[in-house]
């Protein structure tokens, strides 16, 4: 056993020859060497992890962190340190913390070790690099991906506040119902039993006396060949109350040859309410919402709503935005991500009820990053009404 740092040093310089002279080495990683049988006393350091640590010298690092390495290391990271200081593989993936002079902790990854044997002595050097910089990354990463987490939680629960319910019904026999979906009775408060007994199974007779002619005026029309039309008109709830829809009925004609309508109907009252609610929260979060109508045969949108915080994103007007058109989106989308959306949003608007898409605009001479997710409606053939939700993620990732 050594009694003094030269003949510490001479030790080194016999058990290292595996290695060239500590401070000689122009890579950037770090060598220590320590004594396990002294309680992890320091003998040796290189320049390198010297200067990494923030000290001025090795009689530094022994002033402030005294001789044994366990001091510098943190807390809790003992316990595994040790195990993998002892552990007869030479395991190259260990990442463990060292203090600093400032007391601030630096992640490093052991590169390896080499055990040596001196007399009743172990000698352990150990090759490490630091890993903080690759380490914080890491944890911005997951705290962005956990805070975008919330936010699409939050913009799930907000989209879903737009509801959508559906029936089918004859084009004959007096417009009796073939189907209607859960939403559409929970919307008037009737169930399909109750429905059938009271109103004969006829859609219509729940509609307000004054709009059933134009009701059926339209279902007429619709009868004589395939199409679509969009109406609103007002309905009577069980409780008695009266509320106005919008009403997308498209009419086919079924292998039997006979008219059938397929009816997608939203509650305005809903939208109106829901709405100025909706601009309120997202003054207070930073997303942007818009509604719209997409045209997929014409490629075209008419926009709904949109809450203001969508102008401060896109930096225009209310007047502009009410006037987008798919043609304009390439004033604020990149020119590779607009190509990417264009060939991809035919086919899913069509099979999905969901978009979710990251993409980048241009505002005030830089770049942002946009998330977007998007809840799909299909109200006829080619008509889709579309909510979506828009963040700017450029500063969580």
């Amino acid at each position: 056993m050594c009694d003094d740092n030269t003949n510490y040093i001479e030790t080194i310089n016999k058990v290292h020859g595996f290695l060239p002279n500590l401070n000689e080495m122009s890579m950037p990683i770090g060598i220590l060497t320590f004594s396990v049988s002294e309680n992890y006393k320091i003998l040796d350091i290189n320049d390198f992890l010297i200067l990494e640590l923030g000290y001025d010298n090795f009689s530094d690092l022994e002033h402030n962190n005294g001789y044994s390495l366990l001091s510098s290391i943190h807390p809790e990271d003992l316990i595994s340190f040790k195990e993998y200081i002892n552990s007869k593989e030479n395991i190259s993936n260990f990442k463990f913390r060292i203090r600093c002079k400032n007391y601030s902790f630096l992640w490093f990854k052991s590169l390896g070790i080499k055990q040596t044997k001196l007399e009743n002595n172990i000698i352990i050097t150990c090759v490490c690099i630091n890993i903080s910089e690759y380490i914080n990354l890491q944890n911005l990463m997951v705290e962005a991906e956990n805070k975008i987490d919330t936010i699409k939680f939050k913009m799930e629960n907000a989209l879903e506040k737009f509801p959508c319910r559906l029936h089918i019904f004859k084009l004959f026999d007096d417009y009796s119902i073939d189907y209607i979906s859960d939403g559409f009775c929970q919307l008037c408060g009737y169930t399909r039993n109750e429905k059938e007994k009271n109103y004969n199974n006829r859609y219509f007779m729940l509609l307000y006396e004054d709009d059933i002619q134009m009701y059926k005026d339209t279902l007429y029309e619709l009868s004589e060949y395939p199409h679509k039309k969009k109406i609103e008109y007002r309905i009577k709830d069980k409780n008695g109350n009266l509320f106005w829809v919008l009403d997308f009925i498209k009419s086919v004609r079924t292998s039997d040859g006979k008219m059938r309508a397929y009816s997608s109907i939203v509650e305005i009252d809903k939208w109106q309410k829901t709405f100025p609610v909706l601009g309120k929260v997202a003054d207070s979060l930073p997303y942007g919402i818009i509604t719209c109508e997409y045209y997929s045969d014409e490629r075209t949108l008419k926009i709904q709503f949109f809450n203001k915080t969508i102008c401060e994103l896109l930096s225009c007007s209310p007047e502009d935005i009410e006037k987008l058109n798919i043609e304009d989106l390439k004033n604020f989308i990149s020119e590779y991500d607009l190509e990417r959306i264009y060939k991809d949003i035919s086919s899913k608007v069509i099979n999905d009820n969901e978009i979710n898409y990251e993409f980048r605009i241009y505002r005030d001479l830089s770049e942002h990053l946009i998330y977007m997710k998007a809840k799909i409606i299909k109200v006829s053939q080619h008509v889709f009404l579309i909510n979506a939700i828009f963040l700017d993620i450029s500063k969580k990732v």
